[in-house]
């Protein structure tokens, strides 16, 4: 008999586990991307209507900037893809099982292998968790100066110029808030779960040196 309050726990976990991954690897892209867009700046100043490198800024640190942002993103994307390995195999083994219906024991074991694989990676984890918070918050600050700059627009707009211009800018801030919103709910709803898993791991501890106690004692 399937226990449908498990499966829910789990499949919420597992999830939370997903989707914080995901978000890394998309934050990832965005160093790599910027990296790259300085550096082709600089090196290639016809490549781009703006200014080459960055406003202030020598060319040797501009270079350097880059380089670093870029290598930062795809170490960052490389660490975050590896352990993305696991992750889908986990996901595999479910949706095959899911097609019948799982015993407690199979639904147990997953959940077993989901607290496993947080153990192991625990440090890399916490910095994902920081790296989805901080992403998270940089949406936010992001849509909320398109949003100010829509309303500080709209209050000083000319009559004679369409307030249809602003339709793309308050489209960025809506869809930056409701990233920024949704990145940090995701951060959040994974500590919560990474505190269960950590008592959960405590106890499972706890349970194997009583259990090493009692065989020493027989």
């Amino acid at each position: 008999m399937q226990d449908h309050n498990n499966l829910k726990t789990f499949e919420d976990e597992f999830r939370s586990f997903f989707l914080l991954y995901m978000m890394n690897l998309a934050f990832a892209v965005l160093p790599m991307a910027f990296g790259v867009t300085i550096m082709v700046h600089e090196l290639v100043p016809g490549a781009a209507t703006s200014p080459a490198g960055l406003p202030g800024v020598p060319a040797a640190a501009t270079l350097l900037i880059g380089g670093v942002a870029f290598v930062l993103g795809l170490v960052w994307i490389t660490v975050t893809a590896r352990i993305m390995k696991s992750v889908k195999v986990l996901r595999t083994a479910y949706r095959k099982r899911k097609q019948q219906e799982m015993s407690d024991e199979e639904i147990t074991g997953m959940m077993i292998h989901l607290m496993t694989q947080y153990r192991e990676q625990k440090p890399v984890i916490r910095v994902m968790v920081v790296v989805a918070i901080a992403g998270g918050i940089c949406y936010l600050l992001l849509g909320i100066s398109n949003l100010i700059s829509v309303v500080t627009a709209v209050l000083s707009i000319a009559p004679s110029e369409p307030a249809a211009v602003l339709v793309p800018t308050f489209i960025a801030s809506a869809f930056n808030l409701v990233i920024g919103i949704f990145c940090i709910r995701v951060s959040r709803g994974f500590r919560r779960y990474a505190k269960a898993w950590d008592a959960r791991l405590d106890a499972l501890a706890r349970s194997e040196g009583e259990l090493g106690q009692m065989l020493e004692k027989a």
